[in-house]
């Protein structure tokens, strides 16, 4: 094996061609196969003297005192069933700020060639990195929410894909709503919609069958677990009462133009998670009424991000379409129904998760009551 200044880090494989025997004596004629050991750190070395002593092989050539010592091309390495022990630890190091974005960029984009690259290119990856930190520190906060996503139409990965290809995900206006009194407030006894408003609706659990039935094209599409910064959500407050604005310009409008909108955030009829209590205060009016929905809804359970034209560093805007652009997906489950979707379809969504290393978990029917519940793992 290659064991020499520079080769720490490297992966080792083995590879048959052909046929090979496995671990308990099995032989296999016409297969081959490609299995990842682990990754090389450190090697025996021998002496003038002749005596073997393990040395730390260096990640790159130095300059050091003069010695005999000899790389003797064997290596111990890390096992590769060890290797996912080092993504908390990566993780860490990067929410933490301990390891520098060279190293952070080198790490989490592996796929590129960086000695390919000339110094220009090489820098302008390095700022884009740096400016992406952004992101990441928003992301120390997260809370773990879901949504549920249909899958239907002649193209049923059309917004799936690039969610899970660019971390982010379409915004509504609120304007397409099932209810017509979402985002919505009375004035003058007639319906009036708040202009201006990007908002991205979330729930609390996996497991609701109705938002299956409602939202996930009847079981046939699936869930996403995603993680969001926690100061950006909020709980929706459901009420019987209607929010009153006296004022063409909500905006505008005084305490005595508002009528109950305070009142019916201060009182919300759905306990939302302990560690996504809320202070609306600090929001607009606007805001705060796509905050507002029917009691009839409460077993949804929802959350939302709401965003206006002042928040566009944190959207993604393509084709006059918005993107929240903060979110990471850990997870996706499959409908009940999943299976019904066109074979090349199922295909490459799994392959999508793999690439992007998100674990995949398929719902089954309960034996006992009437529920949803998670089934076997695919990825």
């Amino acid at each position: 094996m290659a064991c020499f200044p520079g080769s720490s880090g490297s992966p080792i494989y083995i590879l048959n061609e052909g046929s090979y025997r496995d671990k308990h004596g099995n032989s296999y004629f016409g297969s081959s196969r490609v299995m990842l050991l682990g990754v090389l750190f450190a090697g025996p070395q021998y002496d003038a003297r002749g005596d073997i002593v393990v040395k730390t092989i260096p990640t790159s050539t130095q300059i050091v005192e003069s010695s005999t010592r000899v790389m003797t091309n064997l290596g111990y390495y890390v096992k590769a069933a060890e290797i996912n022990e080092f993504q908390k630890f990566i993780e860490e190091s990067v929410a933490n700020g301990s390891m520098d974005v060279t190293t952070q960029f080198c790490i989490l984009v592996p796929k590129i060639n960086l000695v390919a690259l000339d110094s220009n290119s090489l820098s302008s990856l390095l700022n884009i990195w740096e400016e992406s930190k952004v992101k990441r520190e928003r992301m120390k906060s997260k809370a773990t929410l879901y949504k549920y996503v249909g899958m239907n139409g002649e193209n049923p990965l059309k917004y799936i894909k690039p969610t899970i290809e660019f971390s982010h995900i379409w915004m509504d206006s609120g304007s397409n709503f099932n209810d017509p009194f979402d985002v919505a407030y009375t004035q003058s006894h007639s319906l009036r919609k708040v202009p201006g408003l990007h908002v991205l609706c979330l729930t609390n659990s996996y497991g609701k069958k109705l938002m299956w039935s409602h939202y996930a094209s009847n079981h046939t599409g699936i869930c996403y677990t995603i993680e969001v910064d926690r100061d950006l959500v909020y709980p929706v407050c459901y009420t019987t009462k209607r929010v009153v604005i006296e004022k063409d310009d909500p905006e505008d409008a005084d305490a005595k133009q508002v009528r109950r909108l305070d009142e019916i955030l201060k009182n919300n009829k759905a306990k939302p998670k302990r560690n996504l209590v809320k202070s609306y205060d600090g929001l607009s009016i606007a805001k705060k009424i796509a905050l507002v929905k029917d009691s009839k809804w409460i077993d949804e359970r929802e959350y939302r991000i709401v965003l206006d034209d002042g928040d566009k560093d944190l959207m993604d805007i393509e084709d006059d379409k918005y993107y929240f652009n903060g979110i990471r997906i850990t997870n996706i489950y499959l409908g009940t129904r999943f299976v019904e979707n066109k074979k090349a379809v199922q295909d490459e969504l799994l392959d999508l998760c793999r690439k992007f290393h998100i674990s995949v978990k398929q719902m089954e029917y309960g034996a006992e009551k009437y529920e949803v519940k998670t089934g076997k793992t695919i990825l």
